[in-house]
């Protein structure tokens, strides 16, 4: 969790009994642990704002044990720490193949920014771009990219890409960083893709959200959830471990925002049947958010 102010980036233990504050000098937030659990990502930030503004930094050695960690102790950057340059979203992605692994956003300077994929190790050594070039949408125009999720199987990443006044879901191949663009003309975000890697959830915003699903090589686009009516800060999704289900939030105006699970064949026509509940409902208004489903 982060708290405070600044955000402090927390371990808390399982029993919920104690807490250590890993890290309190930025602007730290979205902490993930790599795959193995040796490690501890987080964007950090040269100073909060704009978001384009963001870093990552990495814990190399999170076993420790937690109170001797220190505030931030072995903290290093892996894109840059240069407050006045741009750093990226602070978006990354962990290798499920290699835990020593992870993708980052390097952004350009200047009037037209765009963004680079890069790969670094968990020490901040052996940056290595995909491909050579900043990343382009279909007509040539510049991306930043955003939020990112890993394949199961290592062999691509996809990302939600700003250009122009869409934002859309693209995926670039780790071994070649050729890059393709999935969808267009809405506003998409956050792509998660399945434990088989054939299919991307992500989210759609057209005047409302909506639950998207599209296979991995662009095709078989379809809208899995009815219109709902709150914003994508609130939302979330993932998929089961076993690829036989997804967890989602759902807007429902009698309960408020609660946590569901669907099956990877509802659509919009049968959500309603599909649905069942995993969280809180009851007479009181609930605002639940955010559900991640991982092994």
């Amino acid at each position: 969790p982060v708290q405070g102010e600044p955000n402090d980036v927390y371990i808390r233990s399982a029993d919920g009994q104690q807490a250590w504050i890993v890290v309190s000098d930025t602007s730290g937030s979205l902490p993930r642990y790599s795959p193995d659990g040796k490690h501890l990502a987080f964007a950090c930030g040269d100073g909060g704002y704009p978001i384009s503004a963001q870093d990552v930094c990495v814990i190399p050695d999170i076993t420790n044990p937690a109170d001797n960690l220190g505030n931030g102790g072995g903290k290093v950057y892996v894109t840059d720490a240069v407050s006045t340059s741009l750093g990226g979203s602070g978006a990354f992605a962990w290798n499920p193949q290699n835990a020593n692994q992870l993708a980052v956003v390097r952004d350009s300077a200047g009037a037209a920014v765009g963004s680079q994929i890069w790969l670094v190790n968990s020490d901040g050594s052996g940056a290595t771009p995909l491909g050579t070039a900043l990343i382009k949408d279909g007509a040539g125009a510049l991306v930043q990219v955003y939020a990112m999720a890993w394949a199961p199987d290592g062999t691509f990443i996809v990302f939600e890409g700003t250009s122009g006044s869409t934002r859309s879901i693209f995926r670039i191949e780790v071994a070649s960083g050729v890059v393709t663009q999935l969808t267009s003309q809405f506003q998409d975000h956050h792509p998660v893709v399945s434990p088989d890697n054939q299919t991307i959830l992500f989210g759609r915003e057209n005047d409302q959200w909506m639950l998207m699903q599209i296979g991995a090589n662009g095709a078989n686009l379809v809208q899995m959830s009815p219109n709902m009516n709150f914003g994508f800060d609130q939302a979330g999704w993932d998929w089961s471990p076993d690829g036989t289900e997804i967890v989602l939030t759902e807007d429902y105006t009698t309960a408020g925002i609660v946590i569901s699970k669907i099956l990877p064949s509802t659509t919009a026509t049968s959500f309603f049947s599909d649905a069942k509940a995993v969280g809180r409902r009851g007479g009181v208004e609930i605002s639940d958010r955010q559900p991640s489903w991982r092994p």
